[in-house]
Order: C-alpha cells, then sequence, then structure tokens
C-alpha cells in the first residue's frame, strides 16, 4: 500500500462518517461548513465539508475498526490490510521525519512541525451530498444572449433609412436627367413649326 491508496481509503471512508482515526498518525474529520459567496460575490459556492486533521493516538480500538473498513474497501484480508497499514504509515512517517512533508494525493498534504507536531493542508473540500443530490456552485453573473444567426444575418443586410434617402435622391436626379435628354433630342417632333402653326390659323 502506498500514500496514495491510504488516502484514497481515507477519503472513501470520510464519505461515510465524519471521523477516521489512522494509527501512527492520528484522525481526519471533517466540519459542515455552510453555503458561502466567492470574494467577488458573483459566485455561490454549496454547503461542504472541511477536511481536517489532529495528531492525536489512536486508541486499539480505533485501530481495529480502521483496518477492519480497509479491509473492506480494499478487498484484502483483515491481518494483510493491518500489515499494510502499519508498513505505510511507517513510511509515511520516515518521509516526513526527512523531508519535512509527506503528500496524501487527492487528500492532502502532511507537514512536520516544531514539537513533533503535524499540520495539514487539504487539497479542496470535501462534497456534502444531501439525498444524493451533486450540488455545484452557482454563478449570478447575467450572461448576454446571443442573438439566433439569420436574425443577426438579416439585420446586417437590412439596409439603413439614410442610404434608403440616399439612392432615392440619385434615382430622382437619373430620371429627371433622362427625362431633359429625351426632351431635348425629341423637340422637333414635340414642337411643330412656327410657320406650320401660322399656316393653320390661315
Amino acid at each position: 500500500m502506498d500514500a496514495g491508496s491510504l488516502a484514497k481509503y481515507i477519503k472513501e471512508l470520510l464519505s461515510e462518517r465524519d471521523r477516521v482515526g489512522v494509527p501512527g498518525l492520528g484522525f481526519f474529520y471533517t466540519q459542515a461548513m455552510p453555503a458561502r459567496f466567492s470574494e467577488d460575490r458573483n459566485t455561490i459556492y454549496p454547503p461542504c465539508r472541511k477536511l481536517l486533521f489532529r495528531k492525536e493516538e489512536v486508541s486499539q480500538e480505533a485501530e481495529e475498526l480502521f483496518s477492519m473498513l480497509v479491509s473492506r474497501v480494499s478487498g484484502l484480508p483483515l491481518e494483510e490490510a493491518g500489515t499494510e497499514i502499519t508498513w505505510c504509515i511507517s513510511r509515511l512517517n520516515s518521509e516526513l521525519s526527512s523531508s519535512g512533508t509527506c503528500a496524501l494525493p487527492g487528500l492532502g498534504e502532511l507537514k512536520a512541525e516544531s514539537r513533533g507536531e503535524i499540520s495539514f493542508v487539504p487539497e479542496g473540500d470535501l462534497p456534502m451530498s444531501i439525498e444524493g443530490l451533486d450540488m455545484q456552485p452557482v454563478s449570478l453573473k447575467m450572461k448576454a444572449v446571443p442573438k439566433p444567426a439569420k436574425a443577426a444575418a438579416a439585420q446586417q443586410k437590412q439596409p439603413s433609412a439614410g442610404k434608403i434617402l440616399l439612392w432615392s435622391a440619385i434615382f430622382l436626379l437619373v430620371l429627371t436627367a433622362l427625362l431633359f435628354a429625351v426632351v431635348f433630342i425629341f423637340r422637333d417632333s414635340i414642337i411643330p413649326p412656327v410657320e406650320g402653326i401660322n399656316y393653320i390659323r390661315l
């Protein structure tokens, strides 16, 4: 059993109970935390369980209970589970003595302090399940609703009122120029000669 396996067993057992005693180390336990806002108050975090550790002598009864729980979770025989736990904790304590820290992947990190104390830095809070519901953080930011692609395209294609007036004025000018050109070209046909008019009057 390595540190990663031990951390996995502790985390799984903490999903069933609030306090787990690990022989040779101490107690991992959880504390219920209410829902809270983020610092910018744009997100609501759901209730959770804060993971804590306290170095404390584990009783024989708690040690046997931990061995039974690990045996059940891992599928190892009870005696073999106890041997694996003892060997793993011995290695963890040696690592703490030599380097001052010991990682429990997925759970956190143990740090050796002065006077033989051990502190614990969790990787994160544990979720709090209510009747099997998986609660997730809720963002309070309002998201802009994108316009449908067809409506946006139609809006882009639709000409503005200023463009309509400009093209209307150009059209009227062109039409007026054409009318003047037609009148000028066919003026002889449209306006009869003066002599003809005088002849008719006589």
